[in-house]
Parts: structure tokens; C-alpha cells; sequence
């Protein structure tokens, strides 16, 4: 907590003199004026708070400060990074594909089934979702179970607003063995039917397996690109497969600050990484309607 508040971009926010403007823009006045009284509390140090009172207003302190660090991260991407990729939308001739495999999508929450639907104020249509298969053994393509894939899709319409979305159900929930042989007809299905430009994977394995890399060097010989998580058990342990394999881009996790998050290993000596944000990123909206 101490690195948290010490030397950091989080900490310049204490002092910042907009500070009082950041919150009113992204929270409520109620919970503005909380988290206020929660920067005062750390500022001066509390001489006359508890220890245990400053201990929790820290706590608190840290998660909202990672909170309105998504929040900006959201904003600035919405100002800069969309405005400069409009005109370079406008003369494609033809969408992009992006294929993710994942835990499913429940196509039944209003998000997706419903195309009048403002989906966090992005009106997003749910016929971008061009077509979603399930390689798991008597399971639904159109279910989830977990929420993972439902809440990254509902991401993904957000970031890539051009984009038309297919889904791969590769494994049933966080709890299920995820089988390399079913993930590796998920990529051929990909690459070869959907014709996708890119596959985002959020999976991996702490070991190697050949199916694995055939099928992914199968997909690169269709000029596929090929995103995978790196993993999230932090430094105590390496890269996962296939993300530590040269030709996939590696995704490790970042908070809304740029800063890597706990859970991020050692980066890689080898092959291309590219961090993006992955903490307090909350789309309640689009949690499975079976799991609300």
C-alpha cells in the first residue's frame, strides 16, 4: 500500500489540483464527496484517525484510485484514440473480423439480443455478433456459464466499434480443464471458416503443447493475427502458452495508470507484448443474465 501511495502516478493525484473535477465527472456527488474525504484523510497523514480507520481508508483510497484510473482510461480513449482512428474507418472496404475465444456469450441478455438498446452509451447493435460455436461437448455456443466471455465481448463491441465479433466456446467455466486439442479447433475454425484477421485468446497453459503451435502457425499462414493473455498469477510464475510463443503478441495486464498490474509476470526477453488495461474494469450491464 506504501508503493501505492509513495512515488506513483496514483499518488500525483492527491495533490492534483483538478482532482476535485475527476471525481465529480465520474461519480456521483455522494460518492465523490467519500472518496474526497478519503484523499484528505491519507494527504494529511491522520495524525487523529485510527490506525485501523487509516488502514481501511487506504485500502479504499487504492481501489478507487484504480477505479478512476479506468475510468480516465476510458475517456482518453474515447477523445483520442477513436477520434483518430475515424477517418481511417471511413474508406474500408470491408469490416475487420476479430474471432474470441472464451467461456461463450449468453445472447440472451438485452445487450446483445436487443438492437435498440444503448449499451453503455455507445448504442452498440447486437448484429455485430456475427456468429459464435461451441467446441465443448454438449454445451451451448449461445450460453456462459462463468461471465468471462459475455463481460470481454461486451468489451470488445465497446473498443472495436467497426468490427463484426464471433465467438468460440472453448472451455466451460474457470473451474472446467481446458483442453488444447479443443482450443486448437477453435483457431482452424477460425482462421479457416470465420476467416478472422485476428484471434484473442484469454487463456493460457504453464506448459507446451504441439497441437497448440500447429494450429496457431496454421492461422499466421492465413495472415491471421493471434492475441493471447499472458497470465495472471504474477511474478510466481512465467508467461503461459501460447502467449510466450514469439508469433503470438503477448497481452499482459495493466491498471488505468499504465502500470503493470500485480498479477503480471516477468515480461519476455522475446516476441512482441503489448499491455492493456485489465483491472477494475466493471461492464455489470453485461454480466450473464443466468449469473446476476
Amino acid at each position: 500500500m506504501e508503493e501505492l501511495l509513495g512515488q506513483t502516478h496514483e499518488d500525483s493525484l492527491l495533490t492534483k489540483h483538478d482532482l476535485a473535477s475527476d471525481l465529480h465527472r465520474f461519480w456521483d456527488d455522494e460518492e465523490a464527496s467519500a472518496l474526497k474525504k478519503q484523499v484528505l484523510v491519507v494527504r494529511e497523514d491522520a495524525n487523529d484517525v485510527d490506525n485501523d480507520d487509516l488502514i481501511a481508508c487506504r485500502h479504499n483510497l487504492a481501489i478507487n484510485l484504480h477505479v478512476l484510473g479506468t475510468k480516465v482510461w476510458f475517456e482518453l480513449f474515447d477523445i483520442e484514440t477513436q477520434s483518430f482512428l475515424a477517418e481511417d474507418r471511413k474508406p474500408m472496404g470491408r469490416k475487420v473480423k476479430i474471432a474470441i475465444l472464451d467461456t461463450g456469450i449468453d445472447l440472451e441478455h438485452p445487450q446483445f439480443s436487443n438492437p435498440d438498446i444503448v449499451y453503455l452509451e455507445h448504442g452498440i447493435p447486437r448484429d455485430r455478433v456475427k456468429g459464435c460455436k461451441s467446441f465443448v461437448t454438449n454445451e451451448d455456443a449461445d450460453t456462459d456459464d462463468c461471465g468471462h466471455g459475455t463481460h470481454s465481448v461486451a468489451l470488445l463491441l465497446i473498443i472495436a466499434r467497426k468490427a463484426d465479433i464471433y465467438v468460440a466456446r472453448i472451455v466451460k467455466d474457470h473451474r472446467s480443464w481446458l483442453d488444447p486439442e479443443v482450443v486448437s479447433k477453435a483457431i482452424a475454425c477460425a482462421a479457416d471458416e470465420w476467416q478472422v484477421d485476428i484471434i484473442t485468446m484469454s487463456l493460457g497453459w504453464p506448459r507446451y503443447y504441439p497441437c497448440g503451435e500447429k494450429a496457431i502457425d496454421h492461422a499466421l499462414s492465413r495472415q491471421v493475427m493471434l492475441c493471447a493473455a499472458a497470465i495472471d498469477d504474477g511474478a510466481n510464475m512465467e508467461v503461459a502458452f501460447p502467449a510466450n510463443y514469439p508469433p503470438v503478441i503477448c497481452i499482459p495486464s495493466a491498471n488505468g495508470w499504465g502500470k503493470p498490474s500485480d498479477l503480471t509476470p516477468i515480461p519476455l526477453d522475446v516476441g512482441p507484448s503489448f499491455a492493456i488495461i485489465g483491472e477494475a474494469v466493471r461492464s455489470s450491464s453485461a454480466w450473464p443474465t443466468s449469473l446476476s
